[in-house]
């Protein structure tokens, strides 16, 4: 890689590493780790790419949507997981003769 497109690459960087701060309240630590943590800037380094030449703007775009489609990822995981955690209570209460509430006790609960 030669100087300019590295320079490119840090210039790049930095910017984004200030509006990740600013759009997410990051800290800087948070920010680079985002960052360099993602595939946007696996592209920003991968040299065919060229993305290095484009606006702070429109890579940041990327980089957000990268990240909303990383938590809406991870919202599912945690659904996900808190359903499997409550079929594995089933299943114990079953084989162990333990009573659970039922639908409706659980409704009046809350």
């Amino acid at each position: 890689m030669n100087k300019d497109i590295q320079f490119l690459i840090e210039c790049l960087s930095e910017d984004l590493i200030a509006m990740l701060m600013e759009t997410y309240d990051y800290s800087l630590d948070e920010a680079a780790d985002v960052l360099y943590k993602s595939n946007t800037y696996r592209l920003i380094e991968n040299i065919d790419s060229e993305l290095y030449y484009q606006s702070s703007v429109y890579v940041f775009d990327m980089l957000k949507e990268e990240i909303e489609q990383k938590e809406e990822y991870i919202e599912k995981e945690e659904i996900l997981a808190a359903v499997r955690e409550g079929l594995l209570e089933v299943k114990h209460a079953h084989e162990t003769g333990v009573k659970l509430m039922t639908a409706e006790e659980l409704l009046n609960e809350l």
